[in-house]
């Protein structure tokens, strides 16, 4: 079974992306998680199958920025960004991160399954 990692600041939404990934979809979660640090510490230690990362966190440092580390670590676990914000220089770099995607906020729960079914 597939091990998913949330990542969100956002307790309503956090609460919703786990409940899509946990009854609708059946998998096992992490979280959700709200900084930085947290989502490193969350990916090294119980190396999940994907991540879904808010690009906006809690605290110092950003979704991309956890992203970053955590490739430095050398897990390349699919990453699949969300986030409301469109800014040019956010989505570049987030398309600079290997083996990511970026999901546009708001989105729906079909959008998330069809993100979620390409890597588990």
């Amino acid at each position: 079974m597939a091990l998913i990692l949330i990542v969100e600041d956002e307790d309503l939404i956090g609460e919703f992306i786990r409940t899509v990934v946990t009854e609708v979809l059946g998998y096992e979660s992490i979280g959700p998680v709200i900084s930085c640090r947290e989502a490193y510490q969350a990916a090294i230690s119980e190396r999940p199958d994907l991540i879904l990362m808010d690009i906006r966190l809690a605290g110092e440092g950003d979704g991309i920025t956890a992203a970053e580390k955590i490739r430095k670590k050398g897990i390349d676990v699919p990453i699949i960004f969300a986030s409301a914000s469109t800014e040019a220089a956010t989505v570049k770099r987030a398309e600079g991160i290997s083996n990511s995607e970026f999901l546009k906020k708001p989105f729906e729960i079909k959008d998330l399954i069809r993100y979620i079914s390409k890597y588990v």
